[in-house]
């Protein structure tokens, strides 16, 4: 693969020739293409964001909030929490986010689904809206919206859809230094399955994809070295704070920002002392609230306890009317007892197999490397791989002298010496380091490939930094349009296939129960399909039972289970939902339907025909013999 135009323009420029008429030809030609650059003053990131081709992407993106796929099996975790907590269903969360003691923030359970549910709850309880809607669109419809599964399923996806829009805009704040690449960075990202599926569900990738930028934006377009450190410090806190893991896209890029400055040892100083408190004060937010939430550390009050902020308010009015006490008594009245709880220290020591590292035993399959990475770029992946063996020779090093040259601080005799330099050169050395940049973050793809286990989630924030990397090549002047075409099918490709088919017959079931129960109660068995989410059947999640089994459990083995539980069902119906590619031929099973638009990737049929004939989920009932025989003799009578 060719090197890219903007590292050609910085390589040209090194190996310019030293006779003065040549030189001069030289000089006229980089001026040139400099001024068809275009200066960054010249144009204005609205132009691109507010674009009819960008608000259709928005549109679309808008559109497939309402798609049914189930990309990853984490997809629904702070869902369920949140439904659990703020909405106070009977909802049994994953283990993972149930562990004692906690490690996972609820600060951040609150940023990706609570807050929508907890808007969504004060709703409910208002009769004013409920009777407005009532009046509206009639009883059935306020029903289904204030009962059903189905806004518990779609809020928490707005919210992630909002922040993918200021994602777009720190995307084209990063590239802003010419229209032209902007713009294709922001349609390579925006175009891209990922971008339209798997970015607006509520999970932590977007806000680890908005940490991320918010990063790179410090190191690449911030001036001031205080503010570098303190945006990248706030962004690192909120990252650790939010997902743990974010931890390895920070360090891969820290050398950057401790040895790549030339500035005073005071002012150095000073930017490390403003970021550390940026970091700390940041945690420390995340850190309170969790340890008030969780019940470690709570308030005390002449000795009573407050368990929420209503009865600290009514407690203080009467202390302070009953007692006849001044503010500062009441303040001196009040303490604080128990333990501050850290999440992401809980995380580090109970999730990562530190032992097993050490010993040099990485239990994983590799599945970023060998699935998640090109099921994420798609043809993409081999311009990645051109663009990284043609710049296989850059050390670290060099890395770390661009940036030097870059953030120098210099004086006004070295000034007065450089003036009469284009002005485009330094725009060229800027843009031949942002890309060597993007590729510092494979360090947190290599590492994450250690990791256990391995969610799309946890490798999707890459995402935006590989499709900048690649955004020349898919939409700039030359690029390949046999490429643009691959791209452009691939992510036609992901939409439907992840979007819309994957695993989406789980989801499907749930609601259909959430909105018209097929029977009053009964037992609902997921047979080799992701985790079913309790919280998608909203109000009614009372009236069923829930069971999930893998892989390794064989149709036998649900048989006798099936039975077992039928004698222990008090007459319960018994429904088991799977995949049309699943051999289930009993006599015990019958069809009672079939939903449309299902595919599990581990069941996928051999042939094309296949793929659309078994791209379904069947709903089947049991029935042993007994309760057969029972059910066609009151049939009869």
């Amino acid at each position: 693969m060719a090197v890219p135009s903007d590292s050609k323009s910085l390589q040209k420029l090194h190996e310019s020739p030293k006779d003065e008429e040549t030189l001069k030809t030289f000089t006229e030609s980089a001026s040139n293409t400099g001024a068809s650059l275009g200066d960054k003053k010249c144009w204005n990131w609205r132009q691109v964001f507010f674009s009819k081709a960008y608000w259709g992407l928005v549109l679309l993106r808008l559109i497939l909030l309402w798609s049914p796929g189930y990309i990853s099996s984490d997809e629904y975790y702070y869902t369920d929490w949140a439904s659990r907590d703020v909405l106070g269903l009977p909802v049994v969360v994953p283990e993972e986010m149930d562990l004692s003691p906690p490690c996972h923030s609820a600060l951040a359970m609150f940023l990706i689904s609570g807050y929508p549910l907890y808007l969504f709850k004060l709703l409910k309880q208002s009769l004013k809206i409920e009777h407005y809607l009532v009046s509206l669109c009639g009883s059935n419809f306020a029903n289904i919206i204030f009962r059903s599964g189905l806004a518990i399923f779609l809020l928490p996806r707005i919210v992630s859809f909002l922040l993918s829009l200021f994602q777009d805009i720190l995307i084209l704040k990063l590239c802003e230094r010419k229209k032209s690449f902007a713009r294709n960075a922001l349609f390579a990202f925006g175009l891209s399955w990922p971008a339209l599926c798997l970015f607006p569900r509520p999970t932590t990738a977007i806000w680890q994809s908005i940490c991320l930028l918010m990063i790179l934006l410090s190191l690449l377009r911030v001036e001031k070295i205080r503010n570098v450190f303190s945006l990248y410090a706030f962004a690192t806190a909120l990252g650790i704070s939010i997902d743990p893991t974010f931890i390895i896209y920070a360090a891969g890029l820290l050398p950057l920002l401790l040895f790549g400055s030339n500035a005073s040892l005071k002012k150095y100083m000073i930017a490390v002392f403003i970021g550390l408190v940026t970091f700390l004060f940041t945690c420390f937010i995340f850190i309170l609230f969790d340890s008030f939430y969780f019940g470690t550390l709570y308030i005390s009050l002449a000795g009573k306890v407050i368990h929420d902020p209503l009865e600290l308010w009514n407690q203080s009015t009467d202390f302070l009317s009953h007692h006849h006490s001044s503010l500062k008594e009441l303040l001196f009245a009040i303490s604080l007892r128990g333990k501050l709880l850290v999440t992401s220290f809980n995380y580090y020591a109970t999730v990562v197999p530190w032992k097993s590292w050490l010993r040099f035993q990485f239990q994983t399959d590799f599945t970023h490397i060998l699935y998640h990475l090109p099921v994420l770029m798609g043809p993409c992946l081999f311009l990645l791989f051109g663009y990284m063996a043609s710049n296989s020779t850059s050390m670290y090093k060099e890395l770390m002298d661009e940036y030097k040259k870059m953030t120098a601080t210099e004086s006004k005799k070295k000034k007065r010496k450089r003036a009469s330099k284009s002005s485009q050169s330094k725009k060229q050395q800027e843009e031949a380091f942002f890309e060597p940049i993007e590729l510092a973050i494979m360090l947190a793809f290599f590492a994450l490939s250690f990791s256990h286990p391995q969610e799309i989630t946890q490798l999707a924030p890459i995402m935006i930094c590989l499709s900048m990397m690649t955004a020349n090549d898919v939409f700039g002047a030359k690029k390949k349009s046999w490429m643009q075409h691959l791209f452009i099918a691939y992510s036609v490709t992901g939409i439907v296939v992840f979007g819309i088919l994957h695993q989406s017959g789980v989801v499907s079931w749930l609601l259909r129960e959430s909105i018209q129960p097929t029977v009053n109660a009964s037992h609902l068995v997921y047979y080799r399909t992701f985790r079913p989410p309790p919280s998608l059947l909203g109000e009614k999640l009372g009236q069923f039972q829930l069971y999930h089994f893998g892989e390794n459990v064989t149709s036998e083995q649900l048989l006798s289970f099936l039975s077992d539980l039928e004698t222990m069902s008090n007459d319960q119906p018994i429904f088991v939902g799977t995949s049309a590619s699943v051999p289930l031929h009993y006599d015990e099973l019958q069809a009672q339907k079939t939903l449309p638009f299902h595919l599990t990737v581990t069941d996928l049929p051999s042939t094309s025909y296949g793929l659309l004939t078994e791209s379904k989920f069947v709903i089947y009932r049991y029935w042993s013999r007994i309760s057969a025989a029972v059910h066609d003799t009151t049939v009869h009578e």
